[in-house]
């Protein structure tokens, strides 16, 4: 699949996502050099065709990567490659440092940009070998602003891991707890593999600790996708047929914002592209039926 994008016509937000997905599997399937390979690859590809926000994703990305590869190199003494893995870190920090730089003075445009700086950084700190809590918290605080549900709950998963490589388990075990949780409901196989594993290694009770921290209620039909505010209005208009540019002039954003509430309207209903989600969207109650896609 992936040789299906090179060369093709396609939007740099579409590269993006690929990249990042593709990588990821490396990664969950524990082939960090493969996972690098993959965002090396991807970015040739988002070099052509530039888009800050998912350039600023991938950079992250690669990030986590180089510090899964650190991490891996330094376990088999490989100390040389833990060493160019953690430059390479370095490399993908200053690379989202300086798109934020560059960024617009727009909140909503620069918020994701942040949070994945101080996702790389808290990878930085990963990849040196001594996992900090307190640059996992800013970064878990970065995207639960955002309605990252996902990225919150990876942001947990390490911000436990780090807590209990310092001896915390007191404060690990809520922690382990609600990225758990979120990961069972909605279905994140790999993730919740890797939670339950570290729960293991870490002596914590999930049951006890998720009872204690108190269950969410269930999601009605409508908010299941874990929509924000304005990612509902963004979809309403995407099913009117509205294009970003169109849409950005109806809410008074750039049409880059509007590309990004877009492309994560699309990842979080997985859908293929705007067509289906629109249709998603009907289907689950999201936009009026009376509403023409």
């Amino acid at each position: 699949m992936w040789q299906l994008l090179v060369g093709q016509p396609v939007e740099a937000q579409y590269h993006g996502e690929y990249v990042i997905a593709r990588a990821a599997q490396e990664l969950w399937e524990r082939r960090p050099r493969e996972a690098v390979r993959a965002i090396d690859d991807g970015l040739e590809l988002l070099d052509v065709n530039p888009f800050s926000h998912f350039l600023a994703l991938v950079h992250a990305m690669g990030a986590r990567a180089n510090a899964d590869r650190a991490e891996s190199a330094r376990a088999e003494r490989q100390h040389a490659e833990a060493d160019a893995a953690m430059a390479r870190v370095d490399e993908h920090v200053a690379r989202i440092a300086a798109l934020l730089a560059a960024a617009p003075d727009e909140a909503a445009g620069r918020a994701e940009l942040v949070a994945s700086l101080r996702t790389a950084e808290a990878e930085r700190t990963r990849a040196a070998g001594r996992s900090e809590p307190a640059a996992w918290r800013t970064a878990l605080a970065e995207w639960e602003s955002r309605d990252r549900g996902y990225e919150a709950a990876l942001a947990r998963w390490r911000l436990a891991e780090a807590l209990l490589a310092a001896g915390d388990r007191t404060d690990a075990g809520p922690v382990l707890a609600l990225a758990h949780r979120w990961a069972s409901a909605q279905g994140a196989r790999p993730l919740l593999a890797e939670l339950t594993a570290l729960a293991r290694r870490g002596r914590i009770d999930l049951g006890s600790d998720a009872e204690a921290e108190g269950a969410r209620p269930a999601q009605g039909p409508k908010d299941r996708f874990g929509l924000t505010a304005r990612e509902r209005e963004v979809i309403g208009l995407v099913a009117e047929g509205l294009s970003n540019r169109q849409i950005a002039e109806r809410l008074f954003i750039s049409e880059n914002t509007a590309g990004v509430h877009v492309s994560n309207i699309i990842g979080k209903l997985g859908a293929s592209g705007r067509v289906e989600a629109a249709a998603i969207a009907h289907r689950s109650g999201l936009v009026p039926l009376d509403v023409e896609g």
